[in-house]
């Protein structure tokens, strides 16, 4: 193990054990202990990764680009003692590279930082120490099918679209180190799995429920939220945060709405009505600001709190209610508000207001509306009754069917009674 000393004049020497097993000693001049330590864990570990024909880990080959260049005698002296495998093929440890990674990408949201890392825990606990080298497409399977394990059984016990999200950033970590040449060919490209919602998890949130939560709100600005998550369809909280007064063009009962989830794709911003149920909150929010100008946010005191804090919130308004809260308290609320909305409006329309596309709303927000069952149990479809009235009177109507159709069932339901009675009397007279 490396090991640093100080002379007299403050100047460093570095000792470490070389490959023959013999100590060698790097004069480094006035540099810091801590720097010196430093440079004596990197030459430790290339000299284990010689010993044992691996690949040094990324921080160690970082170090070698970055500063081993700028100390020509350290480099001239680790090349002498055959420390510095030029000549190997990168490989690393997956579950490191992809921690680097992401502490290198700095230019993402915090929120695919935090998503990345959820991934990249889950890369370390089923792949070990395992080498990226090393993966396969049955590897890939593998890890797909524990992802969806339970966890009594061994799993990570996840459900519905959470293994194909781990898995699609699993495969986009591969496919940087193909980009970093460390592989050619990412082993699970063709590993897939099918984004289905869990079941259960979507429902249709009553307007009255609503209005109950926001009754017991706070102030204005939580009714605020609440409302444009409701009412205005935003995004919650990524689309709250960046909505700016100059924004809400009240003359024209529009609103610009920034779209920080997809600005990436090029979908920057959208526009969406100011639709008559949601103005009386902010207005009501308008007034109680205390910054009114057009570049002021919207939301002001609540801007610094997670989505995690405000979930919690409105999880503890929804106890406070009454209300039984729902699966995915603020994705409930835009999907029921679309599933609404298409009631009146083109589906294309609506997509438009809301910034998703149609296939996204059919597979993740579109509803049932169970108080329509009954409705078309009872009544036909207006296309029904046009094609009834011009066969003339020598069809039926749907009415009538309906009719003889319960006629006839009750009619049935009455001789197989009359027939068992029949049955159970006869039995009983042979009994006799």
């Amino acid at each position: 193990m490396a090991s640093v000393s100080t002379g007299k004049d403050g100047r460093k020497q570095l000792q470490f054990v070389a490959l023959d097993g013999k100590r060698k000693s790097l004069y480094l001049g006035d540099v810091s202990k801590e720097f010196a330590r430093d440079m004596g864990k990197h030459i430790d570990h290339l000299v284990r990764c010689r010993r044992t024909d691996e690949e040094p880990k990324r921080s160690t080959q970082s170090w070698m680009q970055d500063v081993l260049p700028s100390w020509k005698n350290v480099s001239a002296k680790l090349n002498e003692l055959d420390i510095l495998n030029t000549d190997h093929k990168p490989d690393e440890i997956f579950a490191d590279f992809v921690e680097h990674y992401i502490s290198t990408r700095r230019d993402v949201k915090p929120g695919t930082t935090k998503t990345w890392s959820q991934a990249s825990q889950k890369v370390r606990t089923f792949f070990g120490r395992r080498s990226i080298k090393s993966l396969t497409k049955g590897d890939g399977k593998d890890f797909l099918r524990w992802l969806k394990t339970p966890k009594d059984q061994g799993g990570a016990g996840h459900k519905g679209e959470t293994p194909s999200k781990h898995l699609g950033h699993v495969r986009g970590f591969l496919n940087e180190a193909v980009d970093a040449e460390i592989i050619a060919v990412n082993p699970f490209r063709k590993v897939t799995a099918q984004r289905t919602p869990q079941a259960g998890r979507k429902r249709m949130i009553d307007t009255q429920d609503i209005l109950r939560v926001i009754a017991v709100a706070p102030d204005a600005e939580m009714k605020a939220i609440i409302a444009l998550s409701f009412w205005g369809g935003l995004r919650t909280p990524s689309e709250h945060y960046v909505l700016k007064w100059n924004a809400i063009r009240w003359d024209e009962d529009m609103m610009t709405i920034l779209a920080p989830k997809t600005e990436g794709k090029g979908k920057v911003s959208r526009e969406t009505p100011l639709f008559p149920e949601l103005l009386p909150y902010l207005l009501d929010l308008h007034e109680v600001s205390k910054h009114t100008g057009p570049d002021d946010f919207v939301i002001q005191k609540r801007r610094t709190q997670s989505e995690a804090n405000l979930r919690g919130r409105m999880y503890r308004l929804c106890i406070k209610a009454g209300v039984e809260r729902w699966p995915k308290i603020f994705q409930n609320l835009r999907s029921t508000r679309q599933t609404i909305l298409e009631q009146f409006y083109p589906r294309g329309t609506v997509c438009e207001w809301m910034g998703n596309t149609e296939d996204v709303a059919e597979a993740h927000y579109i509803q049932e509306q169970k108080e329509f069952r009954q409705v078309a149990a009872m009544k036909a479809t207006t296309e029904t009754e046009i094609a009834h009235d011009s066969q003339g009177d020598s069809r039926c109507t749907t009415d009538t069917k309906r009719e003889k159709v319960v006629q006839n069932v009750v009619q049935k339901t009455k001789e197989l009674a009359r027939t068992r009675q029949k049955a159970n009397v006869s039995g009983a007279a042979r009994i006799g």
